[in-house]
């Protein structure tokens, strides 16, 4: 199978991608340096892929997330719907969106359940991303 993953550098992608290749699958490992933010070159990165990842995300310290809340969720807003559009416009089979633990509630039980995504606001440090993520 042809994977994409974006975020590939990433905590998450570095980890999976060297798993899928162990798995004989074909992986395209797209950086930060593919700007999926431009829905023509996010069409291009995804184009003929069985599977695509989507890792990626605008990332930053509590400081920039505080000073830029609009662009973080702005960025990782469009990453987000660039990919679904790319990959269902191509009708590419399966794509697999990952969140993050930054979109729960700032106070949620552990073990964190899915079912407690939506009882709250995400921790304001973080709160555009973990919302961007969590949409």
């Amino acid at each position: 199978m042809k994977i994409t993953v974006t975020g590939s550098s990433g905590f998450l992608g570095s980890n999976l991608c060297p798993l899928l290749l162990e798995r004989g699958h074909e992986v395209i490992g797209l950086t930060s340096k593919t700007d999926l933010k431009d829905a023509d070159v996010c069409w291009d990165s995804v184009a003929g892929s069985d599977c695509v990842i989507h890792l990626a995300g605008r990332i930053g310290g509590i400081g920039s997330n505080q000073k830029y809340p609009a662009d973080y969720f702005f960025d990782n807003m469009t990453m987000g719907l660039n990919v679904i559009k790319s990959c269902s416009d191509q009708k590419i089979p399966r794509l697999v969106f990952c969140g993050t633990v930054c979109s729960y509630p700032k106070i949620t039980p552990s073990p964190f359940r899915e079912t407690s995504l939506w009882d709250g606001q995400p921790e304001e440090t973080n709160g555009p991303y973990g919302i961007a993520k969590r949409t």
